[in-house]
């Protein structure tokens, strides 16, 4: 099998296009990030909005207690006994990992989808001057036959 016709895997009833199936395997690998971040994302917002009644219906230090261990558990993020209410650093904090995953998964799903489109039209990328049929006129002369060049003499 020649080095170009890796991509297609075919018998005599089916073409099968293996660009286009990673293409599918990245976006929907990608649709499952995304999907698994955006949850992870949505549950870290729910965790900074319910920390913070959480300490106001603390009534002693071992419920604070309670509630900064269920923030540290939730955002991996300490809170410090003289900082009961998580501030807009903290909430940065807490957000940004699952807001760099979310985008890092769109982008998996946009090269997919690159990928896919690119899977019909692959072999404009490869450089196919390389099949090209030669004249003995294109040859170089070095690759003549010598038997010609002696019969001319």
């Amino acid at each position: 099998m020649a080095w170009h016709a890796i991509p297609y895997i075919s018998n005599k009833k089916h073409t099968f296009n293996v660009v286009k199936l990673v293409a599918m395997f990245l976006f929907f690998m990608g649709l499952i990030g995304f999907v698994v971040s955006f949850a992870n994302l949505f549950h870290q917002w729910d965790v900074l909005s319910s920390t913070k009644p959480c300490f106001e219906k603390a009534t002693n230090v071992e419920e604070a207690n309670i509630c900064r261990d269920y923030f540290y558990k939730s955002t991996g993020i300490a809170l410090t006994t003289d900082r009961y209410i998580p501030d807009q650093s903290i909430n940065v904090i807490v957000s940004f990992w699952p807001m760099v995953s979310l985008f890092f998964w769109i982008i998996i799903m946009l090269l997919g989808v690159f990928i896919n489109n690119i899977g019909n039209h692959w072999h404009i990328l490869v450089d196919h001057h390389i099949y090209k049929t030669f004249e003995k006129s294109d040859l170089p002369n070095y690759l003549d036959d010598s038997k010609s060049k002696k019969a001319k003499k």
